[in-house]
């Protein structure tokens, strides 16, 4: 994709992202098309508490586990932080 093509699908990407982690973590692992197996593999973190995460029945997030995540799914910094 040229510059202005990934700045656009970034922006939509980014006005679509919802509120809350759970349903955002469900979002974005179906853009990156990641099954909670793949996501586990790639990013060492387990299928339980991706699943957790996932359903919001987790109590506390780890930052360590959302870098994690995050770039097992290859996200670009801006779309880490949002």
């Amino acid at each position: 994709l040229s510059q202005p093509e990934r700045i656009r699908k970034m922006n939509e990407v980014l006005d679509n992202l919802p509120r809350s982690f759970p349903k955002a973590l469900c979002y974005v692992m179906e853009l990156s098309g990641m099954t909670i197996e793949e996501l586990e593999w790639a990013s060492k973190v387990s299928s339980r508490t991706i699943s957790r995460y996932r359903t919001g029945k987790a109590k506390t997030y780890s930052e360590d586990k959302i870098v994690a995540m995050c770039v097992a799914m290859r996200f670009r910094p801006k779309l880490s932080t949002a």
